[in-house]
Parts: structure tokens; C-alpha cells; sequence
């Protein structure tokens, strides 16, 4: 696992400024990296929907080896086949918390990937990997409503390379991925979209390779962690109007690792009701919103998440 700490360093690359939507092309080299680290605090990166709690993929106790939870508009899955390898997770792409799902062949190599945005769940892409070097994806070929793509991926030292073409080779989109070296492995650090040069994203790490801040073209998003890599504090500057998801939030957690508290300024002061299985993990969580009323704070009703964990088998 590399790590990347970009203080006062600037890193410009272009974005599509459609955001990758469902039916155009998306970076995915993104997505391959996406899975290498979505174990890492169940993938939970800054430009989450606010809804989402940083700990909905995690556990207090167990090994997982599937959890799926509901709630708020949003069904998604991290799980990992028997051999412990990622086979389905969320990730956030083109502003859309998307579920990607792995096929692998007998050599435990991705063979085949789908990937599912929720404003078009019927119209999934499937990609299909066709070559690979060192056992990484070089050519694939994807599919979506009735039309066919090839995505050649080229790695090097300092960069990836990843070029689009129809079935009649006309190039339609091409990406360009730089790679920073951070606690001995190499990470994707911006994004460069050559349709859209007016655009830019951009990655910061901390020293454990959690992400820090991100800038692209919804917003700027950041997160400081502390102990047992929880989220602190959360920061979130997204450009489409948010009430609720702009500013800046503070987590408290227990010694144990459970989230009790979200607050952020005068106005959000969010608590935590839980039920617990019989291994301490929560499957539902029911948060009370603390409104300011009058000069005091109300609790009403706010989300409900419900989570089915399924673990792995002990030793």
C-alpha cells in the first residue's frame, strides 16, 4: 500500500466535466485502484454523500466477509470471495455512488468487471479484461446499451495511460493518470481528461494512504483521521447546493471505535441511536437530529441505516 502527502504541492489535470456520466466514458483505471484499497475503512473517501457515515463499511469486532446496507436512497455492498479478494464494493464515480462487482479466473485475476450507476441501474457497463501484463489489465473490452468499446491501459514508471475506442477504432476518450510513490506503492494522484482541459482533479494522501483531500469538478472535500484511522474531522465544499452536506464536521467516537456524535457550526448536531448483533457490530442505526429551536436544540427524526453482515468462518 503506497501513501501520498501532497502539502503545498499543486497538481493540476483535467476532468470531464460531465463527471464521468453513465453514459459516456469513465476513468477506469480509477476503478482498479478503487478496489486495491476499498478494505482500507470500507473505502469511505471525503466526497461521500453526506448521508453516508464513514463507517458503514467497518466493523468493532469479526472479519467480514460481505456486508450490505440500506437506507437513504442507497443499497451497496462490500464483499470479498473465500480466498479474500475483493468481489463487490462501492465507489464513488462521476458524482454517483456506483456498485462495482469482479469476476476472477482460476489464477484469482480480474477477468470481468461490472459496474452499476444508480441513475441507470437496467444499463450497467460490463468490461470484460481480453489481455493483461503481470497480471494488470492492458486491453478489455466494454460493453453498454448495445455498443461495444476497447480500453487500452498502459503503465509506466510515473503515469498510467488510458485511451477509448469504438469498435471502429475512432479514438473517444483518452485519461492520464499521474503516479506519486508513497510508503512503497505508487497512487494515483490527479486525473487528466483530454476532452475536458478546463477541468482538473486532484488526490492528497496522508502517511497511511488514506485520502485527505480531493478537488474535482463537484467540489472540494477533505477528512483528518486519528486513531484506528476514524475520520475526525470532515470538511466538504461541494459546488451543487447541499444545506445539510456543506461546512465543516467534527466526529466523536467512543473508545471502542462507535460513532456517537456529528456535529458542524450552530445548526448540525447529529446523535446516534444503534441495534447491535451478538458479535457488538451495529445493523441499525437510527440518528436523531438535534435542530435548533428557539434557542435550544429539538431532537427530530433524521436517517436510518440497516446493515446485513455476513462474517467469515473462524480458524
Amino acid at each position: 500500500m503506497f501513501v501520498a502527502c501532497f502539502f503545498g504541492t499543486a497538481v493540476h489535470a483535467q476532468i470531464n466535466t460531465a463527471m464521468f456520466p453513465s453514459g459516456g466514458t469513465f476513468p477506469l483505471a480509477l476503478v482498479l485502484e478503487g478496489a486495491q484499497y476499498a478494505a482500507a475503512i470500507g473505502g469511505w473517501q471525503p466526497n461521500w454523500p453526506f448521508e453516508l457515515p464513514p463507517d458503514a463499511f467497518t466493523l468493532l469486532s469479526g472479519e467480514i466477509s460481505r456486508i450490505s446496507i440500506e437506507g437513504e436512497g442507497h443499497s451497496l455492498t462490500l464483499a470479498f470471495n473465500s480466498c479474500g479478494f475483493i468481489e463487490e464494493f462501492p465507489f464513488m464515480l462521476g458524482g454517483e455512488m456506483t456498485q462495482v462487482s469482479f469476476v476472477y479466473n482460476s489464477a484469482m485475476e480480474i477477468q470481468e468487471v461490472t459496474i452499476t450507476f444508480p441513475s441507470d441501474e437496467e444499463n450497467p457497463w460490463r468490461v470484460e479484461v481480453l489481455e493483461r501484463m503481470d497480471s494488470l489489465p492492458t486491453l478489455v473490452r466494454a460493453f453498454r446499451l448495445n455498443a461495444w468499446y476497447f480500453i487500452f491501459i498502459t503503465r509506466g514508471f510515473d503515469e498510467i495511460r488510458e485511451a477509448w475506442h469504438d469498435v471502429e477504432g475512432n479514438l473517444i476518450g483518452a485519461y492520464r493518470f499521474p503516479l506519486a510513490v508513497i510508503a512503497q506503492d505508487r497512487r494515483i494522484m490527479a486525473i487528466e481528461d483530454f476532452s475536458s482541459p478546463q477541468e482538473n482533479a486532484e488526490f492528497h494522501f496522508d502517511s497511511r494512504g488514506l485520502i485527505t483531500d480531493i478537488y474535482d469538478t463537484s467540489g472540494f472535500f477533505r477528512a483528518l483521521y486519528f486513531r484506528e484511522d476514524l475520520v475526525r474531522f470532515w470538511e466538504r465544499r461541494p459546488l451543487a447546493s447541499d444545506p445539510l452536506g456543506t461546512g465543516n464536521f467534527s466526529f466523536q467516537w467512543d473508545a471502542s471505535g462507535l460513532l456517537l456524535r456529528l456535529t458542524g457550526g450552530s445548526q448540525i448536531n447529529f446523535e446516534y441511536e444503534y441495534t447491535f448483533d451478538e458479535r457488538g457490530n451495529w445493523i441499525e442505526r437510527r440518528e436523531i437530529r438535534m435542530i435548533r429551536a428557539l434557542g435550544h436544540f429539538v431532537p427530530t427524526p433524521g436517517t436510518v441505516f440497516r446493515r446485513t453482515l455476513e462474517y467469515r468462518p473462524g480458524p
